[in-house]
């Protein structure tokens, strides 16, 4: 019998893992996140400009097992350089890069930082493309970013100072989707897009006081302004009955399963806003949430011919008007 063959000694691997330098393989990571991918339709390409996700029949990225986190970090941190630079001859191009930086750092980051840094590299890329319109997305973005870092501080990380630098930004995002433009008024995307602003801010003060700073970050701590609550109920209170104003005018004149819709809509902010103005504190008497409450009555009736007809909604709410005009007359008296 022939005798056994024994192989030779192992050998000994190059730095960076698996025989490719650092170099070579961060090279190799640029590659292959700023090659376009192999999209076959207009609409996948949408979807990433977007929503920022990648289609599942989408060819992924190919990179090497044995690249480590910090030469991700380093490719993100060039994606990042790289995006800004193109922003403005090519935004399309440098949002796609400046997402992939900002999935880099959620995944493999620790710098909370730098996480916001890659943040407001997307927002930016996003408001070029939405303007002169403030951008949608860029909600998406930063309460992506928020959710990672509260995570990083339920594992015991300081990130206090980056959460108040995010629900900010979106304090003035929401500002900006709602308030009117030159074009036309904010539609009812823009409005609801400001009220998940306003909702995720909601959420922030659960966990901590909301304090603005009304000296540009020059003056003491003791001219901050507490942000309350009530506050934020108020302003989703007015998104709300905004958005039922635009449903209900989309309704008038409109076929009758596109009017039902609208005011079915309309009806739907129309109580938001009211349960937000009774968890504000409002008093159920109060003028404005009777008020409220006969324009859901009215929100209700699905036909203009049907009118007349008195639903017990419509008569409560008109009850309780007439109450509060007894009660506003024998004031005056």
């Amino acid at each position: 019998r022939a005798a056994p063959t024994f192989p030779g000694p192992p050998r000994r691997p190059r730095p960076g893992g698996r025989g490719v330098s650092s170099g070579r393989a961060e090279s190799i990571i640029m590659r292959a996140f700023t090659t376009p991918y192999k999209l076959n339709s207009p609409r996948k390409q949408r979807d990433i400009l977007d929503r920022g996700v990648w289609p599942s029949d989408a060819t992924p990225p190919k990179i090497g097992a044995g690249v480590g986190a910090d030469t991700l970090l380093q490719v993100a941190t060039r994606l990042r350089e790289e995006g800004l630079k193109k922003l403005e001859d090519d935004p399309a191009s440098a949002l796609i890069a400046v997402r992939q930086a900002f999935q880099i750092q959620q995944q493999y980051g620790s710098h909370a930082g730098d996480l916001c840094a890659a943040c407001a590299a997307v927002c930016r890329a996003q408001r070029k493309l939405a303007a002169p319109h403030a951008p949608t997305g860029a909600v998406d973005t930063i309460c992506t970013a928020l959710d990672v870092l509260e995570g990083w501080r339920a594992r015991g990380q300081e990130v206090g100072v980056e959460i108040d630098f995010l629900w900010q930004e979106l304090w003035g995002l929401s500002r900006q989707l709602s308030a009117p433009h030159p074009s036309g008024g904010p539609n009812t995307e823009s409005l609801r897009s400001a009220d998940r602003c306003l909702e995720r801010i909601a959420a922030v003060a659960e966990h901590q006081p909301l304090l603005i700073d009304t000296q540009g970050g020059l003056g003491p701590r003791e001219r901050e302004v507490k942000l309350a609550p009530e506050e934020i109920l108020f302003q989703q209170a007015d998104l709300a009955q905004r958005i039922a104003e635009i449903h209900l005018a989309q309704s008038r004149g409109a076929p009758l399963d596109l009017r039902r819709r609208d005011r079915d809509a309309a009806t739907f902010f129309l109580i938001r806003a009211a349960r937000k103005l009774q968890l504000a504190g409002m008093a159920e008497r109060d003028p404005l949430l009777i008020e409220i409450r006969a324009r859901i009555a009215d929100a209700e009736l699905e036909q203009p011919a049907a009118r007349n007809d008195a639903s017990p909604l419509r008569t409560q709410a008109k009850g309780e008007a007439d109450h509060a005009k007894g009660d506003a007359a024998s004031g005056e008296g």
